[in-house]
């Protein structure tokens, strides 16, 4: 893991909303709910997924380039209230909205430290991109 000090983590969170490149960024405790996050983010064509215990807990689709719905404003709101909660569930910190703060200025590469870009995860503060081992799971 490259974050440090990001609190204890029971779940997953998975986002295509992570600027500047908008790439699939996954923040997780395991990789099995790490899996299940990503891979519901992916079926849906983008969009934010939370998975804890094994399971998905809650989905917002944008299908719109991984970044827009084209779903009715209150169904969306709906949405995305039900990602908030589940992700007020697996993270430790206070107060919850800084979570989604934090989880798309990690990957703004212009920012200090370590980020995710089209061509690796880079860090501004030492000019380059770092190796990264890449995990599979089944």
């Amino acid at each position: 893991g490259l974050l440090e000090n990001w609190g204890t983590w029971r779940g997953a969170v998975c986002t295509t909303v992570s600027h500047d490149s908008h790439n699939l960024t996954v923040f997780g405790g395991n990789p099995k709910d790490m899996a299940i996050a990503a891979n519901a983010v992916i079926k849906a064509g983008g969009g934010m997924a939370v998975a804890s215990n094994g399971r998905l807990d809650a989905i917002l689709p944008l299908p719109l380039c991984g970044l827009v719905s084209d779903a009715p404003m209150d169904q969306v709101a709906e949405q995305f209230s039900h990602i908030r909660a589940a992700t007020d569930a697996i993270v430790d910190w206070n107060p919850p909205y800084l979570v989604f703060k934090a989880l798309f200025g990690a990957t703004l590469a212009c920012n200090a430290g370590p980020h995710q870009t089209d061509r690796g995860i880079g860090d501004v503060e030492i000019g380059k991109l770092l190796e990264t081992p890449v995990l599979s799971s089944q």
